[in-house]
């Protein structure tokens, strides 16, 4: 039951709920005393038990306990833990006689508030508003300890993120002085603090680009706003680097602006790799369209020296008429050289590939090169020891030595060193994860340096390029290096150049390295073209290009019989299979190409003859048909005995062993299967 010391308050006084165990003060003693103090009303609840203590002190929040020495159901001691175990901050007080104050005082070291001898409850009102108002206070010292604990741990935390942080961050008061820098700032630019503390914000930027970088910046915060942004930057030593930065004002709890806050990052990494990335897309965009307008220039040229050379063959030999043809002729072979260099460059040239010695390359072609070059240059070659092979093109190897000799060459018109090395490196994958370029594994390096008028930076963005050249107008092609770096990513390889103005220039070229095999003995020399007097069915979108290769099969014997894509092609095939002994068929065609034909004809006729043509790589049709299936290719364009010798070759070339003698027990028929290759 709950019962107040005074019948009405006072409108500010404070009500503080007291718990009373036992007989800590009798019913009389509270009437005749009051429980009063000033500015308190005290109300009372009187327990004796201790599931009756623990159900009061659940259920409600008590303001002191008061607490009498001996009780039949509840000793002092235990109410003492029971209070405190629910909370510390609960004062508990005792009511002892004279007698027993020696154990008041082990309960006050135990816990307890206070104690009041129970021969004097006057004094017991204003105890408890003192141990109330002690404990208070107490809680609140307590709690603030506690907040400023919390704090110091986590200006602590905040010093070491900032100090160990992986961005550089700088502080600066509302003037723009700079306060604060973190060991990052001084490990990326070079500064210590000693020579930046008390700098302005706005001389971060040490010149040039980031000078107007960082007036931007501080332009920005000086106007409340926040800056973000990317820039060159220059480090104590005076090398370059790039990095992105973030700065905002700091405000206190009003508003007001107190210091600037930047953090910056270095980038100069990740701004390599996207240069390289897009300097690879670009190559890869530009390889595209140049082996679109060679494979379309090829199928021109191949019909201007087709019939330049049935002109030859009509026309007396001598007389103003041949040499007219000659010189058609010879200027196709001309220009084939050059469509032959922009199919290097899109990689889409066919190859003959070896097992090569790169210093047995490069020494074959020492006496050449060192005749090339004028002999106001100096030659070097530093040869690798155990080099390994690479797999690859002798002819076009010798071209890119060829191609960066003579770029070497230009770059010293006042004579140097050219020195040309070799040698076997490891690229592994960390080196692959920093350098978009390269490909991990073993490798052999074949580098080319002079010491000559060196590249700026614009110029090696740009040096690839095909038909860019730094030359006077007449004096190059501007298809050198582009041939070069056709060739190398032909190759499965990779090129890198290094140069400065005034430096000289080293170009680096990887190819993929392999262990020495045994060569080979060479194939003996190819039959004069003769013809024959089979059916020959050819498959070609290009009117010209099939005319033209029609009249130099008729002329050799052959019957030839015309499509003008795929589907022309079956139809033509259902309507004269018995006859027909070899197909001649484009790769690309509209609708059906030829490896769409091939794949149809092959599983019913096993004796069937095929190849292809192609003015693209034979890459994909080699790999899948050629070695698989034993079908050739011929490339674009091709010239009458060219194509002659290859269409005996295959007509006498034995089956290979994966083409049975046997046709398929049920054959698909082109005229029930022409949804198929709609």
């Amino acid at each position: 039951m709950e019962h107040s010391s005074v019948q009405g308050k006072a409108p500010d006084a404070t009500i503080l709920k007291v718990l009373l165990l036992g007989d800590a003060v009798t019913g009389g003693e509270l009437t005749a005393h009051g429980m009063e103090y000033p500015g308190h009303v005290l109300k009372w609840t009187r327990l004796d038990n201790a599931a009756d203590l623990r159900d009061s002190l659940e259920g409600d929040r008590w303001d002191a306990v008061v607490c009498a020495h001996s009780m039949p159901h509840l000793t002092c001691l235990y109410a003492l833990e029971v209070v405190k175990s629910h909370d510390a901050w609960t004062p508990f007080l005792l009511t002892v006689a004279p007698c027993d104050e020696d154990f008041a005082v082990r309960a006050v070291q135990t816990g307890a508030a206070d104690y009041i001898f129970s021969d004097r409850p006057g004094r017991l009102a204003a105890a408890i508003v003192r141990a109330v108002r002690e404990a208070g206070e107490q809680r609140t010292h307590s709690r603030e300890k506690e907040e400023l604990q919390a704090a110091e741990d986590g200006l602590r935390k905040l010093s070491m993120a900032v100090r160990q942080s992986p961005s550089a961050v700088v502080i600066a008061n509302p003037a723009g002085v700079i306060e604060y820098v973190n060991p990052k700032f001084t490990e990326t630019t070079g500064f210590p603090p000693e020579e930046t503390l008390g700098q302005n914000l706005r001389q971060l930027g040490l010149g040039g680009p980031a000078m107007e970088a960082h007036e931007n910046l501080w332009r920005s915060v000086a106007g409340g706003g926040e800056w973000r942004g990317e820039f060159q930057n220059r480090r104590k030593d005076g090398a370059v680097y790039w990095e992105r930065a973030y700065a905002s004002p700091i405000r206190d709890a009003s508003g007001a602006v107190t210091h600037y806050l930047v953090i910056k990052e270095e980038i100069t990494q990740q701004k390599v790799l996207e240069r390289q990335f897009q300097q690879s897309q670009k190559m890869e965009a530009i390889g595209q369209l140049a082996g679109g307008v060679a494979h379309d220039f090829n199928n021109i040229l191949q019909v201007i020296a087709g019939y330049g050379n049935f002109l030859l063959e009509l026309l007396p030999p001598e007389g103003e008429p041949r040499e007219y043809a000659q010189e058609i002729v010879q200027g196709v072979e001309r220009a084939t050289g050059l469509t032959r260099q922009l199919l290097v460059f899109s990689s889409r040239q066919m190859l003959e590939m070896d097992d090569l010695d790169l210093n047995e390359v490069v020494g074959g072609m020492a006496k050449m090169l060192k005749r090339i070059i004028g002999e106001d240059i100096e030659m070097e070659f530093a040869g690798g020891e155990g080099l390994l092979a690479v797999r690859g093109d002798r002819g076009q190897m010798e071209q890119v030595l060829l191609n960066l000799c003579i770029n070497a060459r230009d770059a010293m018109p006042g004579g140097g060193t050219l020195t040309i090395g070799t040698e076997n490196v490891v690229i592994d994958q960390k080196y692959c994860e920093m350098h978009t370029w390269a490909a991990p594994g073993n490798h052999v390096l074949l580098s080319v340096t002079d010491t000559g008028c060196g590249m700026d930076g614009q110029t090696q963005a740009r040096i690839f390029d095909p038909f860019f050249t730094t030359k006077e107008p007449g004096e190059g092609t501007g298809l050198g290096l582009a041939t070069v770096y056709g060739i190398v990513r032909q190759h499965q390889g990779m090129v890198q150049v290094y140069s400065e103005p005034g430096q000289g220039t080293s170009f680096k070229i990887y190819l993929p390295g392999i262990e020495r095999r045994a060569q080979t003995p060479a194939s003996p020399a190819a039959e004069r073209a003769r013809g024959g007097t089979e059916t020959i069915l050819v498959a070609e979108d290009d009117k010209f290009l099939r005319t033209l290769a029609a009249r130099i099969l008729e002329s050799a014997g052959y019957t030839v019989l015309q499509a003008a894509n795929g589907r022309e092609a079956l139809d033509l095939f259902s309507r004269h299979s018995g006859r027909i002994d070899l197909c001649l068929l484009d790769v690309v065609m509209p609708k059906l190409g030829g490896k769409g034909v091939y794949d149809f004809l092959r599983r019913g006729h096993p004796r069937l003859r095929f190849l292809f043509t192609s003015g693209y790589s034979a890459n994909t049709v080699q790999t899948e048909c050629a070695a698989k299936e034993g079908v050739d290719l011929i490339q674009k364009p091709y010239g009458p005995n060219a194509l002659l010798r290859r269409v005996r070759g295959v007509l006498d070339a034995p089956l290979p062993a994966s083409r049975s003698t046997h046709a398929d027990p049920a054959p698909a028929r082109w005229e029930t299967n022409r949804a198929l290759y709609s």
